[in-house]
């Protein structure tokens, strides 16, 4: 929180009724807010690497957990049935790194938002971040997918053993 005996100062504005605290305080003022615009710039191309790299993250899970499931399927008769249970690590591996991933999304939408309202007026739509809060279902449908994934390979991991053994008789030797 800011001191009740310190005045509210906008970018670009000059302030000398507060010596800076610091060499570095105020030394700058004057290009605050061509840097701020240049690192929301920044932040929006993060943002989007972000967004490629959680993308990236749910297909490649994906086609692990199918070619793994593909390959112990044809392999049943002859592993053990705790290999069932590595598509699962898949998923959960997959489910901590997409959970790191939207944390860091919120945080960049914090922040991103401060600086909108730093260079927002009272008649402009405010920005990104302020025109569509909580609107977009990113977070819910990532927590849907990963949820049913890792359901699906748990279900899988539990009956998955079973399939087709009870079936396929080998022959034995005489």
């Amino acid at each position: 929180m800011r001191p009740a005996n310190r005045p509210t100062v906008h970018f670009g504005e000059k302030n000398d009724s507060t010596p800076p605290t610091s060499p570095y305080q105020a030394k700058y003022a004057s290009s605050a807010p061509e840097f701020y615009l240049k690192e929301y710039e920044y932040l929006r191309r993060e943002i989007e690497w972000l967004l490629k790299d959680y993308r990236a993250l749910e297909r490649n899970v994906v086609i692990a957990v199918g070619i793994t499931w593909g390959w112990l399927l044809a392999q049943r008769q002859l592993i053990p049935d705790w290999a069932w249970w590595v598509p699962f690590l898949f998923s959960a591996l997959g489910a901590i790194r997409a959970t790191g991933i939207l944390h860091t999304f919120g945080v960049f939408a914090q922040y991103l938002s401060r600086l909108e309202e730093s260079f927002s007026c009272s008649d402009d739509p405010g920005g990104w971040e302020h025109f569509a809060p909580g609107k977009i279902a990113t977070a819910r449908t990532a927590v849907l997918f990963w949820t049913i994934l890792i359901a699906a390979t748990v279900a899988v991991a539990i009956y998955g053993p079973g399939i087709g053994k009870s079936m396929i008789r080998v022959p034995s030797v005489p």
